[in-house]
């Protein structure tokens, strides 16, 4: 393994620790975002765990240290405001959830349905809401992937 490929991993486990996310919402994204089929950082490519620091970066991760300086402002939990743990799920299930998986969906979706600009600003009270949003869609989704299905058999 290269030096920058070590560095990658280090900085992946670093980023679920900061990002607290539990570990079956890490390896969702290891498999989902990097493209490892066993759910481990150890078996993503270079590009794959390109994608998922680039993931954790889009859920509000930085690292804490660049160039051996302390960036100010990167950590801590805003009083009132969904954690980051919170905001990786919510991420997560809007990528099983949307026809269009992408971070400017959702933030579509949070304007329309709930009246939130932007997924950094979501209040901490409006979380569990969104979370029921988003598992009634999966809802949706699947039913409608079955009924699809179905269908197809019939004809």
């Amino acid at each position: 393994m290269s030096n920058s490929h070590n560095q990658q991993m280090k900085l992946i486990h670093v980023a679920k620790r900061d990002l607290k996310l539990a570990d079956e919402d890490y390896r969702r994204i290891i498999r989902e975002v990097g493209g490892s089929a066993s759910g481990s950082a150890k078996d993503l490519t270079d590009r794959g765990a390109n994608r998922v620091l680039d993931h954790f970066k889009t859920l509000g991760w930085m690292p804490s240290k660049l160039g051996g300086q302390a960036l100010p402002g990167l950590k801590g939990q805003r009083v009132g405001m969904a954690t980051q743990k919170q905001l990786a799920l919510l991420l997560s299930l809007w990528s099983d959830a949307a026809r269009t998986p992408t971070e400017a969906a959702f933030n579509h979706f949070l304007q329309s349905r709930f009246g939130i600009s932007h997924y950094r600003f979501l209040p901490l009270h409006k979380v569990s809401s969104i979370k029921a949003a988003l598992d009634s869609m999966i809802a949706q989704k699947q039913t409608e992937a079955t009924q699809t299905t179905v269908q197809q058999a019939k004809a």
